[in-house]
């Protein structure tokens, strides 16, 4: 895709993301957009599934409930990218700057965060239902406002959920499945 091509995709996305006839939502599945300035781009909702956009400049770029599965971010500059929402199952971000980069409700399933370094995410667990991530080489799982090693987050949700059985029994099974990632080596 050429230069002229990107920014006509990307403009022509702007004005689908603000519900004009004449915009068309972006696709861009599977470009090579490696090394792209794509700084300050509003690519909210886009399809990048497979895409190389490895060492792209992001940064700043909204990304929003963007379709980033699969996709090649090595050593992307996400500097405060907003990814809320954004699918990266499975997407490589190995040595991509993620500083200020917002990843809330983000889907890291599997995503190469540095390096083969793997991230397990699992969502609707618990009475809030929260997205419960897990880093295998570091062991630190978040949950809501928890942050910690794994067997620290397993004694809490003991605590926590001793009267529930129903909620202790699910994130029991996630910290099996979290005990098993960390065993596999990441």
């Amino acid at each position: 895709m050429t230069v002229d091509g990107i920014k006509e995709t990307i403009r022509l996305h702007l004005l689908w993301t603000l519900g004009d006839a004449s915009g068309v939502k972006a696709n861009l599945s599977g470009a090579n957009l490696s090394g792209a300035n794509l700084s300050g781009a509003n690519l909210s909702g886009a399809n990048l599934i497979g895409a190389n956009l490895s060492e792209a400049n992001l940064r700043g770029a909204n990304l929003r409930g963007a379709n980033l599965r699969g996709a090649n971010l090595s050593c992307a500059n996400l500097i405060g990218a907003d990814l809320i929402g954004a699918d990266l199952h499975g997407a490589d971000l190995s040595g991509a700057n993620l500083r200020g980069a917002n990843l809330r409700e983000a889907n890291l399933c599997y995503a190469d965060l540095s390096y083969g370094v793997r991230i397990i995410s699992v969502s609707g667990v618990g009475s809030a239902r929260r997205l419960t991530t897990y880093r295998a080489d570091t062991d630190e799982v978040w949950c809501g406002c928890f942050k910690g090693t794994l067997s620290e987050f397993a004694s809490k949700i003991e605590e926590t959920h001793k009267n529930n059985p129903v909620h202790l029994s699910d994130y029991r099974a996630v910290v099996a499945m979290f005990e098993a990632l960390k065993k596999g080596g990441g």
